[in-house]
């Protein structure tokens, strides 16, 4: 992948880990790549198992750096305390947190329905939180760590 993702020197982040949720496709795979280029081992999150595996791939190719693979609904909290454990499991807690995953209708707010609603706030405010919680836990039992959020705007 050319352009931004070498804007880093390729040591920036070795011997961290880093987790992004959302990281098969999108903003997150963009972000993923980045940070591999950075020097990052990876952990990719997201609920489809398909975009994860070929992200993944690519990234190992391409970097030679680990980027291990599991999916995740962050809305869920069992999903999330699996991840957590996947995470244990997996060499212990992550240095970089990527708040990635999310989702929007994009819309007029009179066109929501109420179960539209609650599943834009469950996915991205809860989800965010559910995921912040867990992974949370472990850098402030562990060696401390970084968590970034992403958000995303549509003008209209």
């Amino acid at each position: 992948m050319a352009g931004p993702t070498h804007c880093f020197t390729p040591d920036l982040l070795k011997g961290k880990r880093a987790l992004v949720t959302g990281g098969g496709t999108g903003i997150g795979r963009a972000i993923a790549f980045a940070l591999a280029h950075a020097g990052a081992d990876l952990i990719l999150a997201a609920r489809q198992l398909e975009p994860l595996q070929a992200t993944a791939q690519e990234i190992a190719t391409e970097t030679g750096r680990d980027v291990l693979i599991t999916q995740v609904d962050i809305r869920n909290l069992d999903s999330v305390q699996a991840l957590a454990e996947f995470v244990t499991d997996h060499g212990g807690q992550v240095d970089i947190l990527v708040n990635n995953a999310g989702g929007q209708f994009p819309q007029a707010a009179e066109n929501y329905s109420a179960n539209g609603w609650r599943s834009i706030i469950d996915l991205n405010l809860n989800g965010t939180w559910n995921v912040t919680q867990a992974l949370g836990q472990q850098m402030l039992k562990g060696h401390g760590g970084v968590i970034c959020n992403i958000i995303m705007t549509i003008g209209r």
